[in-house]
């Protein structure tokens, strides 16, 4: 009986440990995306005056959406434009399902678990923040980051005397992921000059890890709007330059995320 009064003791002053932890300081108020490229992606958290002085190096996890395990960063804080920002580079290799798990459309979820030291002490440091979407600051246009991982094959028009034809699209898209990736839509406007020519979508398929994949999908094309935006010079063979603009809908086990989508293109006639 004494037993198990004392495990039943034990486990009480436990819960209420548990219940008594301190929850982490609000003290993320902003991310940056940096360059994404073949070895990851840089990004920089931005703090609040309530994390301290913006000194010293820094060592922990950080997790997106409360994923356990963090991922394992290091580097020093650093004052830019007036804020202090705690920059980081994420390997794709570290960047894993897991982490990556509860991802939502709308905010970002961030935390980092860790120490911070100068040369006088180290401190413990808890930070978290939720950051909504559109708050989110890339360091350069999605145009830019799409072009090293997709690329579009030249559309063919196929004849203009019809008032709509159906021709394929054709997307490669190349993915520095270790895991794959379910795309439940793909929607696509071809635009020629700013103008919607043709309209396309692809339904569940994946993205596979780490290797090429090659995406074909119908696009309808108003051959009246594709004319007057190309210009006369299509009909006599000349290229458009246009771009494939949209949405993919990616699917999450927290929820699905919308991604967007913008690949130059060259279009022509057969």
């Amino acid at each position: 009986m004494r037993r198990i009064l004392g495990r039943v003791l034990a486990l009480a002053v436990i819960a209420v440990a548990a219940r008594a932890a301190p929850a982490p300081a609000a003290a993320i108020t902003g991310f940056r995306v940096g360059k994404i490229d073949d070895r990851g992606v840089a990004l920089a958290l931005q703090l609040a005056p309530a994390a301290g002085k913006c000194a010293g190096a820094y060592r922990g996890d950080l997790a997106f959406f409360d994923a356990a395990p963090g991922i394992r960063i290091a580097g020093s804080l650093a004052p830019v434009a007036g804020r202090c920002e705690l920059p980081a580079s994420i390997s794709w290799g570290a960047l894993t399902a897991e982490a990556v798990h509860g991802a939502r459309s709308d905010v970002l979820k961030v935390r980092f678990r860790g120490e911070v030291a100068d040369r006088r002490r180290a401190r413990k440091v808890d930070w978290a923040g939720t950051i909504p979407r559109e708050a989110i600051q890339p360091a350069e246009p999605m145009t830019a980051t799409l072009r090293r991982f997709a690329r579009a094959t030249d559309i063919q028009l196929g004849g203009l005397g019809l008032a709509k034809t159906t021709v394929h699209a054709e997307v490669a898209v190349r993915s520095p992921l270790k895991f794959h990736l379910r795309v439940m839509r793909l929607r696509c406007e071809l635009e020629i000059d700013g103008k919607v020519v043709a309209t396309g979508t692809k339904d569940n398929f994946l993205i596979f890890a780490e290797r090429p994949n090659p995406i074909t999908f119908p696009v309808t094309v108003d051959n009246r709007a594709a004319l007057s935006a190309a210009g006369k010079g299509i009909a006599r063979g000349a290229r458009a330059e246009g771009r494939l603009v949209g949405v993919a809908r990616l699917r999450f086990p927290g929820g699905d995320v919308d991604f967007p989508v913008e690949i130059p293109v060259r279009v022509s006639l057969r």
